[in-house]
């Protein structure tokens, strides 16, 4: 899920169908469901829009999701994100959802 006027080119690159710069609420503009943030505010780790799809590049942040979050069962998707806010809040990560 992401903005509805990206659009891939022949060379696997995408751009935007709208605009020739990216305007300043697209540089802003992230595709997550959440957002992970380290101690000094940096951007570490997000799940994707409408999915339970975790990326990041912080080894401690990944080993704490295959831990505490990748293998629990929370149907409710609420409670689901509730349960990862918890988890990683108190591991010292701040979350925006």
């Amino acid at each position: 899920m992401a903005c509805p006027f990206l659009r891939q080119t022949s060379n696997k690159k995408f751009v935007c169908s709208i605009h020739t710069t990216r305007p300043e609420f697209c540089c802003r503009y992230y595709c997550y469901r959440i957002l992970v943030l380290d101690k000094n505010e940096r951007k570490i780790g997000k799940v994707t829009s409408a999915s339970r799809y975790f990326m990041t590049d912080d080894a401690e942040l990944r080993s704490l999701w295959n831990l505490e979050i990748a293998g629990v069962n929370i149907p409710d998707e609420k409670r689901w994100e509730e349960y990862v806010e918890l988890t990683l809040t108190s591991a010292g990560f701040r979350i925006i959802r």
